[in-house]
């Protein structure tokens, strides 16, 4: 018995989520008579069809679990719901890049696992099954863990295998845009109303991109315009329209918003600067963006999103009053939702060598910023707890003695004046040596 399931371990590791899904499909189907679900509903009386599709669901689920047990090993077992009342919703979304060149599309597959204040989802890209990402919040901290290799280009690998980051509360706002863009299950499954309002002052929300970058200014200045349903349960639609007002006075500043990572270096500055001029010449009022729910389904007293879109947008600037130009847009649909109890789940750790960014020790004073805490974990260890006094020596120390926000700015007028210097002092000894030779 051993034998048959490492067998089949192997087999499935190396066929990734979306063919077990269509493979889940297929085995279904022929246990019903060997025809596809969708036709033999035809055939069948109204009163069955429910149950139909419940077995369907489990049949489903029970592959897509021991998929992710298998695809993204972790260690220690723990239980996200505590006994409480759980979902485990299952579906797929797609991502278009276009941005005026040919369309380019993945597809992505995704479990989650929702309680009260507690909730884990896998995402692995189905056109390229190592490309995969684990996010998981714990009702204090968000921690994602994946392989980022759908933004390697072809022909170089990672440094490591896994790439973590650990952020503090239950808002979203990633480093880097992850290769599987986990932001957007994030928004239609965990992004609330109550959330929003938190950054609403004077009626104009002013929020920090989930889709955007820690190391890009391109998405703020945004406001966004909501709208609610279910009794201000469920956001149908935001957009995210250009509004100078919410511009900060001075480049300085904006290099230091609170969700960005202070660039310490003049090539990360000048990155910040060029986004920031970039952003600056949108027109007043242009989308930049767009999300919008199309669909709730109603699951024990559970308000799910069903299907969703987004959208990004940039001016072209090539035609007159400069229309938006789609830059990527994404669909997604939920294929089951079944209501789970005490639902076991593994404990937050790597399956492999993994390099963590945790800005849970984000830290700042009057001199420098303290961007985050880097380490390194092995396979199976578990993430710190956000008091760890090596990680909080790493940030003190960093404050007392790490570059300044000014010591940039110093550092290059004295790398100017020391060139100026120079090319004074040449052009003296030149003028010099001309005049002696003169007479």
């Amino acid at each position: 018995m051993i034998l048959v399931i490492t067998g089949v371990a192997k087999v499935l590791s190396t066929i990734g989520m979306a063919k077990i899904m269509q493979i889940a499909d297929r085995m279904y189907g022929c246990f019903l008579t060997g025809i596809s679900l969708k036709k033999q509903i035809k055939h069948i009386p109204i009163k069955m069809i429910a149950e139909i599709q419940v077995r369907r669901s489990i049949f489903v689920c029970l592959f897509l679990a021991l998929e992710v047990f298998i695809l993204h090993p972790t260690y220690g077992q723990g239980s996200i719901t505590n006994e409480e009342k759980a979902l485990r919703i299952s579906g797929q979304y797609t991502h278009i890049f276009e941005n005026g060149a040919p369309p380019r599309t993945n597809k992505y597959h995704f479990i989650t696992i929702t309680a009260s204040n507690r909730w884990e989802m896998s995402i692995t890209n189905a056109n390229m099954p190592e490309d995969w990402e684990i996010m998981r919040y714990d009702g204090t901290h968000i921690y994602t863990f994946g392989t980022q290799v759908g933004d390697m280009p072809k022909g170089t690998t990672n440094t490591y295998k896994i790439y973590a980051y650990v952020y503090s509360g239950n808002f979203y706002v990633p480093e880097a845009q992850d290769s599987v863009h986990p932001f957007f299950p994030w928004m239609v499954f965990y992004l609330t109303p109550q959330m929003i309002r938190k950054y609403e002052r004077n009626s104009v929300i002013d929020i920090p991109p989930p889709w955007g970058k820690r190391y890009s200014l391109l998405d703020y200045g945004f406001k966004w315009k909501t709208r609610y349903a279910e009794n201000d349960r469920i956001i149908q639609r935001i957009d995210v329209v250009r509004d100078s007002a919410l511009d900060l006075k001075t480049d300085e500043d904006e290099l230091r918003r609170a969700s960005l990572n202070y660039p310490f270096n003049w090539s990360q500055q000048d990155h910040r600067l060029e986004a920031l001029r970039s952003r600056k010449e949108l027109p007043q009022g242009f989308v930049r963006a767009t999300y919008e729910c199309e669909d709730v389904q109603r699951t024990n007293d559970w308000l799910i999103p069903s299907t969703a879109r987004f959208a990004e947008y940039w001016p072209n600037w090539r035609e007159s009053n400069y229309p938006p130009r789609l830059v990527f847009q994404m669909a997604l649909e939920v294929d089951a939702i079944i209501p789970i109890q005490n639902a076991a789940t593994a404990e937050v750790a790597p399956p492999a060598q993994t390099s963590v960014s945790d800005y849970r020790y984000q830290a700042t004073n009057s001199r420098t910023k303290f961007n985050h805490a880097t380490y390194k974990l092995n396979a199976g260890d578990p993430f710190p707890s956000g008091s760890d006094p090596k990680l909080l020596a790493q940030a003190n120390d960093w404050l007392r003695k790490g570059t300044a926000y000014e010591g940039l700015q110093s550092k290059r007028r004295k790398t100017l004046a020391g060139m100026l210097l120079i090319l004074v002092s040449g052009w003296v000894v030149l003028w010099l040596t001309r005049k002696k030779n003169a007479k």
